[in-house]
């Protein structure tokens, strides 16, 4: 068994177990403040009463300030990987700055399971589209503001616009303003999904496998209209996929 640990802004995703066979669980990001909060999290929520279980542990993170405290937390227990998209199974030279880990790590699952070539949608605090070309190169992708994300931002830098909370009530042309943010929150990301992956597919001049996944997916899925295969464990899943028993950091 191995121990993933996929660092989110907003939550950080842990699983233990095998590639085929795992146990998962979810916390928000904000929660852990130190190594002996995590071991603890970890401990009670897999019941681990025995470390030497663990072969080992892989983690990937977006978020800086918390990746030494989970890091140094795990490595008191079990040997650690870190992952970094130049050890992912495609090509990045020809993107300019630092992949995040979690679009490399999702890419990689993708490409491991799904034919060439793919548009991955994660759909967390922010919204990532990505796209990997048919020669297994990260061709680029798109960065926007997540739905959840948005609507905060805005409740808090504007007088009087409230935060919406039931996102499931959506109207095309709405006459409250909750309902106008809720329709701009969720199906503003549908509608720019949909413009994306139509200009991806002209650009690639082949029809790409899409793959959606993130905390917000079962907002947007309804709604779409496009084919997609859904993979909600999808970033776990890439963590399975990059770990290389013995390539200890």
């Amino acid at each position: 068994m191995i121990l993933c640990v996929g660092i989110g802004n907003t939550n950080i995703r842990c699983a233990v177990g095998v590639k085929a066979n795992y146990r998962h669980a979810v916390l928000e990001t904000e929660k852990i403040n130190s190594a002996e909060d995590f071991v603890l999290f970890l401990e009670e929520e897999f019941r681990i009463d025995n470390w030497d279980l663990l072969k080992g542990g892989i983690v990937s993170s977006v978020v800086p300030q918390k990746t030494p405290l989970i890091t140094e937390a795990v490595r008191t227990k079990i040997q650690l990987q870190r992952t970094y998209a130049a050890k992912c199974n495609f090509i990045i030279s020809e993107y300019n700055g630092n992949l995040g880990e979690d679009r490399a790590v999702c890419c990689a699952a993708a490409l491991a399971k799904y034919k060439l070539p793919v548009t991955v949608i994660d759909l967390g605090t922010a919204t990532t589209i990505n796209v990997i070309n048919t020669d297994h190169t990260f061709a680029g992708g798109v960065i926007m503001v997540g739905v959840q994300t948005g609507l905060t931002a805005l409740e808090q830098n504007t007088a009087q616009l409230p935060l919406a909370d039931d996102l499931s009530d959506i109207g095309v042309i709405c006459c409250d303003t909750r309902k106008s943010l809720i329709s701009g929150a969720v199906l503003g990301t549908v509608y720019a999904i949909e413009g994306y992956i139509k200009q991806i597919q002209a650009l690639l001049t082949v029809k790409p496998t899409v793959i959606i996944t993130g905390g917000n997916a079962p907002l947007i899925i309804p709604h779409c209209g496009f084919d997609f295969s859904y993979e909600p464990m999808l970033l776990i899943d890439g963590l399975f996929e990059l770990y290389n028993e013995g390539d200890f950091v």
